[in-house]
């Protein structure tokens, strides 16, 4: 599980994303491929990933991401099924 799932963002800041699931491997992925988003193929425990949000984010833009392996996308507006998380731009 991402935790938080649902965290508040400004334009331009850097998440990080950190796998402390030992021994299991996760991924980051965006719901909607044709928008910015974070997108790593694995994360294997231990292991810690950045993505920065986009400056040009205007607010009220969420960002909707899930683990390819422990969970599914959502349609871009929603959490998807399983492990699914949101960084919302204020």
């Amino acid at each position: 599980m991402f935790n938080p799932k649902d965290v508040t963002v400004a334009p331009g800041q850097v998440v990080q994303f950190t796998n402390n699931d030992p021994p299991t491997r996760h991924t980051v992925n965006r719901d909607i491929t044709t928008k910015p988003g974070p997108d790593v193929p694995f994360l294997d425990p231990g292991q810690s990933f950045t993505f920065q949000v986009p400056a040009t984010a205007t607010s009220g833009t969420n960002i909707f991401y899930h683990c390819n392996i422990h969970g599914a996308a959502g349609d871009g507006t929603t959490f998807g099924a399983g492990m699914a998380g949101v960084l919302r731009v204020k």
